[in-house]
């Protein structure tokens, strides 16, 4: 018995680090208008908004928050780099970034079907993870900055970020999406929702546990 325990934490473990999804671009929420975007991470333009993608597969722990042929919503990362075109497979992994996470716990619902609002909150998105700080404004400093872009769209992102409230990062769970290619964008997503279901492995586990539960009750009844 005691052999077989540390075989089953081990699988629960790979599970865990093996996540992947393999997703497919199907388009966006964001104006039309391309937007000039600067800082820490070089330069570049392109659309600014939340992107749709399409789940084709999911491998790994994730599978209890990922379903196959279902739509995520998502952040670019990285404003200098592409998006994945085709059916692409990225890695996932945690974000506990707290401003990012109070972000998306007070602001996300609000921007739906938004293209303006969609636009702004990827502003914030970018403006805190490339100048984290308490001082914030999408249109100016040396971390990150945007120009060609509409005064709504910076005074939602700004403004959304001067009232940002940490107490709103409790309980929202995000995710880091990596296709492991330089030239694509790395994805930020929200799970929502999400009814955790326990990997096979976990199953396993606890079945273990039960099992050695029973089998003491059953030695204490035959003393």
């Amino acid at each position: 018995m005691k052999r077989i325990l540390p075989v089953i934490i081990t699988a629960c473990l790979i599970g865990a680090a093996n996540a992947s999804l393999i997703l497919e671009y199907q388009g966006g929420t964001m104006p039309d208008r391309s937007a000039q975007l600067r800082g820490s991470f070089g330069r570049g333009h392109g659309l600014v908004g939340e992107y749709h993608m399409d789940v084709q597969d999911v491998t790994g722990i994730d599978r209890q928050y990922f379903n196959s042929s279902s739509t995520i919503n998502v952040f670019c990362i990285d404003p200098h780099r592409s998006m994945a075109s085709g059916s692409v497979e990225f890695s996932v992994e945690e974000c506990d970034n707290t401003n990012l996470k109070a972000l998306f716990g007070q602001y996300h619902d609000l921007i739906s079907g938004d293209p303006v609002k969609s636009q702004g909150f990827a502003l914030a998105v970018w403006e805190i993870i490339y100048e984290d700080s308490g001082s914030w404004d999408v249109t100016r400093g040396r971390g990150f900055r945007a120009r060609h872009i509409s005064r709504d769209a910076a005074n939602f992102a700004n403004n959304s970020l001067a009232a940002l409230d940490t107490s709103f990062a409790d309980g929202v769970e995000l995710r880091v999406l990596n296709s492991g290619n330089s030239s694509y964008q790395r994805l930020l997503t929200q799970i929502e929702g999400a009814s955790p279901v326990p990997e096979p492995a976990t199953m396993a586990l606890l079945a273990l546990g039960g099992f050695v539960i029973a089998s003491k009750r059953r030695k204490k009844e035959l003393q």
